[in-house]
């Protein structure tokens, strides 16, 4: 005689620490956000201050250089505006499987999320090889000075991270939020290249509302639901640069 079947609860999951959620900006795009197509947004100016003694008054006169400006700007995002989605299906009754596929998609959009980034930062020009993930850390974060305008984010693969952190290069809070000596903020994923360090531009999530759907499948005795958004991710003036590792 088979030993009888008990069902129970399934084991609890926490969520993930870490990410993209904890350096992006995520914002509500509205109604008419939809597939298709790309998003732009206008920039404020991505330059820095010029240093000018003279001013008004060159000496000698006349030889006054041109003052540089910073164009206004507009600006794509990070390639086209792209949708993720998480479905689920079992028999007939005992649970609510459209809040399911919700719920998965929630859980596991932040990954989805990191590899459209990653895309993006992979078709920028690598820089001069480091000789290790602290050294590159270094060098993207001294480039990201000299070249962007506000607080850069580091993106770098999370077991590089962790490489990182055990050497020194990076600190955090042991609740998923890291960043270097300078404070500027990290995010680590499995999604992103490994070895090799990238700095971006602020980053912003367009998440448009989760919608989902459930749907019978009679002639097995099943329900299929199906939970689905639409993303568009935007970085500020477009900056990128990346640290490559020498192997």
């Amino acid at each position: 005689m088979a030993d009888a079947t008990h069902y129970v609860e399934p084991p609890r999951r926490s969520p993930r620490r870490g990410g993209i959620r904890t350096v992006a900006e995520f914002r509500d795009p509205g109604n008419r956000f939809g597939l298709g197509g790309i998003v732009e947004y206008t920039s404020p100016g991505c330059g820095t201050a010029v240093g000018d003694v003279e001013l008004c008054y060159p000496s000698p006169m006349g030889t006054q250089a041109e003052k540089v400006r910073d164009g206004i700007n507009t600006l794509g995002g990070v390639g086209p505006v792209f949708g993720i989605y998480a479905g689920v299906e079992c028999w007939y009754g005992g649970s609510d499987f459209e809040a399911d596929a919700r719920r998965l998609l929630a859980q596991g959009s932040d990954r989805a999320i990191e590899a459209a980034l990653n895309t993006w930062v992979q078709a920028a020009t690598p820089e001069t090889a480091s000789a290790s993930i602290s050294e590159a850390i270094a060098a993207a974060e001294n480039a990201a000075d000299d070249e962007y305008v506000g607080l850069p984010t580091l993106v770098i693969n999370r077991g590089d991270a962790q490489l990182a952190f055990a050497a020194g290069a990076l600190e955090g809070d042991g609740t998923g939020n890291l960043w270097t000596a300078s404070g500027t903020p990290v995010l680590a994923s499995a999604e992103v290249t490994a070895g090799e360090v990238a700095s971006v531009g602020g980053i912003t999530v367009l998440e448009g509302s989760p919608v989902s759907y459930l749907a019978d499948r009679l002639e097995v005795n099943k329900q299929f639901a199906i939970a689905e958004q639409v993303i568009a991710l935007i970085v500020d003036c477009n900056y990128v640069t990346v640290h490559p590792v020498t192997p």
